[in-house]
């Protein structure tokens, strides 16, 4: 069959074979495909050099696969380079900061929230006869509120910033809850901020 020179790759002082050359490699790009060309040559019997056998691999996808799981990497450690100084910023301001997901777990306490808990546990263990501020991480939020299905109810419609006044014992906190969403308007976490009534 007749093959168009366009078709072929084109030869360059890198893939140039020579009959003294026992193989060749050369990448070749014809428009937006990507092919690996490997040859090796053909001996008769006696040694003499016949010709060439040409593999040809169509690497396109593979490589299109590599650089979106380069760039998915690499957009992985930039979050999580920016989730880490965020982190580190929240776990040194002086209000109490708590993350809860969408099952209204605790998933993050800042400094400022876990002493507030341990100076006030004997007035949380008031409510919750059994509270241990080492177990707050993993624990519900729910928990905290008189009425937990309420809570749950309000978490869940949440919209916009919601506060409100918490009685503990001898101590009222007063809660600021934050609803995270996502792109999709989806909620993902909730930011819980806790300081004394002005």
């Amino acid at each position: 069959s007749r093959c168009s020179s366009a078709s072929m790759p084109t030869a360059s002082p890198s893939a140039t074979a020579t009959r003294a050359q026992s193989r060749f490699e050369h990448r070749w790009t014809p428009g937006d495909r990507t092919i690996d060309v490997l040859g090796g040559r053909v001996l008769d019997q006696n040694g003499e050099f016949q010709g060439w056998v040409v593999q040809f691999t169509d690497r396109t996808e593979e490589l299109r696969a590599a650089e979106a799981e380069r760039q998915r990497i690499e957009e992985e450690l930039a979050t999580a380079a920016a989730n880490t100084r965020i982190k580190v910023a929240l776990d040194n301001v002086g209000s109490a900061v708590m993350v809860a997901d969408t099952d209204n777990t605790v998933i993050y306490a800042n400094h400022s929230a876990m002493e507030l808990f341990r100076d006030a546990e004997a007035d949380f263990r008031s409510r919750i006869p059994d509270f241990d501020v080492r177990n707050m991480l993993g624990g519900s939020i729910d928990r905290f509120h008189r009425n937990p299905s309420h809570q749950v109810d309000l978490l869940a419609q949440l919209k916009g910033p919601h506060r409100a006044d918490m009685e503990i014992g001898e101590r009222s906190i007063r809660i600021l809850a934050v609803p995270v969403v996502d792109h999709h308007n989806c909620l993902e976490t909730i930011i819980l901020k806790g300081r004394p009534p002005e």
